[in-house]
């Protein structure tokens, strides 16, 4: 799938997240960090084919990009257990500030780090922390990676019974579709991982 979503797409999955996004900001920490657990699980036990597949799309390195992988490991536990304890620092510099999460972000991936700042790289451990729904946008570096990780992330929201649209997912490298999202009036944030 490499053609670009439609305007009309792009708005049906931040619409999806919204209402996700209602449900997910009720939730305890408890279950964020179950969730979060579950992530950090399921991309440990496909460790192998996502190094394999980054490799081939990005040619970083299988070495350098395990110990990304288990960077990334490492970060959704440690927002599962922030999530746990309460402690879910806000997007703002002041430490451990909380606040309630206000709808879905966006966050956009980065080409550099297919794992670590990607589909399920700090940002989006982050907004799923603190209760926020995630709407990814893929980089096209690295489509199918992109694609499979996220495959994972739905397998493991859908066993927790959770929405699907949890994590919305939009691919394509046009300026329009990125603007779309970023300007998108239900995307309360965003952060750019590059």
């Amino acid at each position: 799938m490499n053609e670009e979503l439609t305007v009309m797409t792009v708005d049906e999955v931040v619409k999806a997240a919204a209402l996700a996004a209602s449900a997910w900001a009720t939730s305890n920490g408890m279950a964020r960090a179950t969730l979060l657990r579950a992530l950090a699980k399921a991309l440990n036990d496909d460790s192998g084919e996502l190094v394999r597949l980054a490799d081939e799309e990005t040619s970083l390195g299988a070495l350098r990009l395990k110990s990304e992988l288990a960077r990334t490991v490492l970060q959704l536990r440690r927002f599962a257990d922030a999530a746990a304890a309460g402690d879910i620092p806000s997007s703002e510099s002041r430490p451990l500030r909380k606040r309630a999460p206000k709808g879905p972000v966006a966050i956009f991936a980065s080409g550099d780090f297919p794992f670590a700042l990607s589909v399920l790289g700090s940002a989006t451990a982050w907004g799923l922390a603190a209760g926020c729904a995630v709407v990814v946008k893929a980089h096209p570096r690295h489509p199918q990676l992109s694609r499979r990780v996220h495959g994972l992330a739905l397998s493991v929201i859908q066993q927790q019974q959770l929405p699907a649209s949890l994590l919305g997912f939009v691919e394509g490298a046009s300026v329009e579709l990125q603007v779309q999202l970023l300007n998108h009036p239900q995307i309360a944030a965003a952060a750019f991982a590059g």
